[in-house]
């Protein structure tokens, strides 16, 4: 059992290590080539068993990693005026210059269009207030954002604040 999981897991992290997710051709062509490599392994059973679960931890991974990124802003939306509602879900930090929060969405429109509702769409956003507006945990907010993509630093040695906030399901607003 320990070694399946040891399996399973090396499948996650080797993904975990690729500059950018595969294609699903060339997932569903690997993982063909495992089914058919675990086949000719079928009389060696801890072999078979080995090798399936390394498959399975990379698909695992690489569905997971297309999921979370089917939950970024699309490019139409950004740069553009969008309403949102929703709820601040954790403590604003403040500074002399900005409030920073996160709102769970709740409902995005086209500041434009409100009869235009956009989804899918991000369930959390991190928005950025340099005004006036102070708000406060749990409080219930209809704001007109412009959203920016979120972007980081890819540092093998340091922080990426890009995969932080896809972790956490966030979209950056500056």
């Amino acid at each position: 059992m320990t070694l399946r999981l040891l399996c399973f897991s090396l499948g996650i992290i080797l993904v975990g290590y690729l500059p950018e997710l595969p294609s699903y051709l060339f997932t569903c062509s690997l993982f063909s080539a495992v089914v058919v490599a675990a086949v000719l392994l079928r009389q060696k059973i801890f072999a078979f068993i080995w090798v399936l679960t390394f498959a399975a931890g990379l698909l695992y991974a690489i569905v997971s990693g297309y999921q979370l990124l089917a939950k970024q802003l699309a490019d139409n939306l950004a740069e553009r005026d969008i309403v949102v509602e929703g709820q601040i879900v954790d403590l604003p930090q403040e500074n002399n210059r900005r409030q920073l929060f996160t709102l769970s969405v709740s409902k995005a429109y086209s500041a434009y269009e409100p009869q235009t509702l956009f989804n899918p769409f991000p369930n959390k956003i991190n928005i950025s207030s340099y005004g006036d507006l102070r708000v406060k945990t749990g409080e219930q907010w209809r704001l007109l954002v412009k959203l920016k993509k979120p972007r980081g630093f890819v540092n093998p040695g340091g922080f990426d604040y890009q995969a932080s906030l896809l972790r956490r399901g966030i979209i950056r607003r500056f």
